[in-house]
């Protein structure tokens, strides 16, 4: 008669098969031994966990029959299979990171049943960019993640194939926009805002004052166009469609706002805009899109000139059948737009007329533009950085339309509209903080 096997390991040598009480040799089926823990259940039994055959895995109580000389199994039931327990350590949740730095993906993975999962066990991947490595630890070069809202998840998978995952959203930010790529760089300066008493076409709430401005900023080139805003909004509001290359009008301040914010978000930079249910805040440390200041715009709209138009004075001030030659080279205005249920009457496509001395299209005509300001009438004194009255009824409007006259086109000229008012002349353009 053969003794009891003391360790799971000799019985695991000394039996390769088991059959059930009362079986014969002919139901036997083989057994894998390999993951499974014995225990003592009593002097004659054994207890052992992780008994893998047919697939499935098993606890079983094993009562030595010396008789029979074999061990037989007296109670057994499937053990379901858990799924491995999966912790992301970094990044966190809510994290946000630079597109230019390295980044550093860590987790770990425990199996009820197997321990600790390393290697191909555990896959990371973005939705935006797919697969991304294997293993407790994967490091992602500089620039190897786009710019935007990302969720990493880190999958964990037993020998069994018995998979679970778990996930973190992290911000990725892109680097500020570059001149090239429709912005243009502006230096700090210091400039005149506001006409002179002689200049035709002027109205009372525009006097000659010195502002400085002691930042850099991006300044966008064009108005923001049909096709940039369906991009990131996923509808067109104009009036005038089917231009994608036009300037999207008929938009709100509010509306404005909200896309510079939907824009920074895609792009993984910071929104520039806290929007809340009656009241809208400017991080102006944040490095998201964002309108630019009165100021800034009239001081972008000049590019250094003290008259009326960037490309020289105004002659006709408030005519639309008198054409006024340096408004024409320079803007879509009433005077070269046509009569409204005429072909072509309407805004046109960016970048058609002469740019300024800066590169900045558009400033004088095609769409009046929203900027960031409360309206408010400014004195003659000298400012530095304004950003316009602290609160207020109306927010400002720059620049003239495609059906304005010459002397709403005016760089100086100004005009304002409660933040959620639209037509189909008003549009507007986006900056950004410089470096």
């Amino acid at each position: 008669m053969n003794a009891m096997p003391k360790s799971l390991k000799s019985l695991g040598q000394f039996w390769g098969v088991l059959w059930l009480a009362g079986g014969t040799p002919a139901s036997a089926v083989p057994i894998d031994l390999t993951h499974a823990t014995p225990s003592v259940a009593s002097a004659t039994a054994l207890r052992i966990e992780g008994i893998e055959t047919l697939g499935s895995t098993y606890w079983a109580t094993f009562e030595w029959n010396p008789s029979r000389n074999v061990f037989e199994v007296s109670d057994y039931a499937e053990t379901p299979n858990e799924p491995p327990l999966v912790t992301i350590d970094a990044p966190r949740d809510g994290d946000q990171v630079d597109e230019a730095d390295p980044l550093t993906l860590k987790g770990h993975a425990t199996d009820p049943e197997d321990g600790d999962l390393s290697g191909q066990a555990l896959a990371w991947d973005s939705d935006l960019e797919g697969y991304l490595g294997d293993g407790e630890v994967v490091r992602l070069p500089a620039y190897d993640l786009r710019p935007g809202l990302h969720i990493l998840t880190l999958t964990a998978t037993d020998r069994k194939g018995l998979s679970a995952e778990t996930s973190v959203s992290i911000a990725v930010r892109g680097e500020p926009p570059t001149p090239g790529e429709g912005f243009v760089l502006l230096d700090p300066g210091v400039f005149m805002m506001g006409s002179p008493e002689d200049e035709l076409g002027r109205s009372t709430d525009e006097p000659l004052h010195e502002v400085s401005l002691h930042h850099t900023f991006y300044l966008a080139d064009t108005e923001v166009t049909q096709a940039q805003w369906e991009r990131v909004m996923g509808d067109n509001p104009s009036h005038f469609p089917d231009c994608p290359d036009c300037p999207v009008e008929q938009v709100s301040w509010n509306d404005a706002v909200a896309y510079c914010n939907a824009l920074s978000s895609l792009e993984g930079f910071t929104p520039a805009y806290v929007v809340g249910d009656t009241s809208v805040t400017w991080d102006s440390d944040a490095n998201g899109y964002r309108l630019p200041t009165e100021a800034e715009w009239e001081y972008g709209c000049r590019a250094g000139m003290s008259t009326a138009f960037y490309s020289g004075t105004i002659t006709e001030p408030n005519s639309c059948s008198s054409l006024d030659y340096h408004l024409d080279r320079i803007g879509w205005y009433c005077g070269n737009n046509g009569e409204e249920g005429e072909p072509g009457y309407g805004p046109k496509p960016g970048a058609q007329k002469k740019a300024n001395a800066w590169g900045i299209y558009d400033s004088s005509g095609n769409v009046a533009e929203w900027c960031w300001d409360w309206y408010g009438i400014y004195d003659s004194d000298p400012v530095s950085d304004p950003t316009g009255p602290a609160f207020g009824k109306w927010r400002v409007r720059r620049g003239g339309s495609f059906a304005t006259a010459g002397e709403g086109c005016r760089s100086a000229d100004r005009w304002r509209f409660f933040p959620y008012q639209s037509n189909q002349y008003l549009g507007f353009r986006i900056a950004a903080n410089g470096p």
